[in-house]
């Protein structure tokens, strides 16, 4: 594949990434206008959800933000962003069931959320050295320095596990928002009528992590398109 298609991917994708956060926050913000039938709040649903799975010791505290909603591990505790702690709408208990969704899958030992919980740390040292390994070796390189062709290929690695945990991610949440449709159908949380809203909430947040992926795997194509060059 040519440098030149490598760039047009790479352009399509972050167009692509754009849309997705658009599509995130306007499928937010237009159903979050829409009551819930029941008059539960994003806490009070994710409770339900979280008792009826026998882990009533899991808290739920409000926190700061917008869409800064998730599930914290090692303090099993789940903390939901304002406009969803205590607002009643659709929009609210869907994004609340999904975060609780997290934690059962937490609870029951789901393989591709401790995989993701174990690359955490090696994702977030693989974002930060990528770059700077590829533009040394790319500098090396050009003095005709053969360290510059380890120093990339280090660089290429990184963001091979930069791709992988996007992957991972990407699974894990479409697991979680699979987990709150079902429950909030099991327990009634949502009416019959709202339970197509709540998945239109859920699957335009899936389209992020989506976005994530591609993203990552278009830079990785340009990065071995540069050093095929």
């Amino acid at each position: 594949m040519s440098y030149h298609v490598t760039v047009m991917i790479l352009l399509a994708t972050m167009i692509f990434s754009m849309y997705a956060q658009y599509k995130v926050r306007n499928t937010f913000e237009r159903y979050r206008n829409i009551m819930s039938e029941k008059g539960l709040s994003g806490k009070e649903a994710a409770r339900i959800m979280l008792d009826s799975k026998g882990m009533s010791d899991v808290r739920i505290e409000p926190i700061n933000g917008y869409m800064t909603d998730h599930y914290d591990p090692t303090d099993r505790v789940l903390r939901l962003s304002e406009p969803v702690y205590a607002q009643q709408t659709v929009a609210a208990l869907s994004v609340a069931c999904h975060e609780a969704g997290h934690a059962v899958q937490h609870e029951r030992g789901y393989f591709m959320f401790k995989l993701r919980s174990s690359i955490v740390p090696v994702a977030n040292f693989a974002s930060r050295i990528s770059f700077i390994m590829i533009i040394l070796g790319i500098v090396f390189l050009q003095r005709g320095l053969l360290i510059g062709n380890t120093l990339y290929n280090v660089g290429i690695l990184c963001f091979i596990a930069i791709v992988v945990f996007h992957l991972v991610t990407l699974v894990v949440e479409i697991d979680a928002s699979r987990r709150a449709v079902k429950e909030m159908t099991a327990l009634g949380i949502l009416i019959e009528e709202e339970q197509y809203y709540g998945y239109q909430v859920l699957k335009a947040a899936a389209f992020t992590y989506l976005a994530s992926l591609l993203l990552a795997l278009a830079q990785l194509l340009r990065f071995l398109a540069i050093r095929r060059d």
